[in-house]
């Protein structure tokens, strides 16, 4: 299976350490290590076409 992300889909924290993205499949991944691991959130949402902290 493949996930089609978004150029929107990517988002970096302002300190670069925290990364998230999320797929039109409804995936949505974590890492809090600038990208060498990441956590899978969900893969159950509806199309993700934009991420981003607050």
């Amino acid at each position: 299976m493949y996930d089609v992300v978004y150029r929107h889909a990517l988002a970096i924290d302002d300190t670069g350490d925290r990364l998230a993205f999320g797929s039109t499949t409804g995936g949505l991944w974590v890492s809090e290590d600038q990208g060498d691991g990441w956590t899978n959130v969900t893969r159950t949402l509806p199309p993700i076409y934009a991420v981003g902290f607050a």
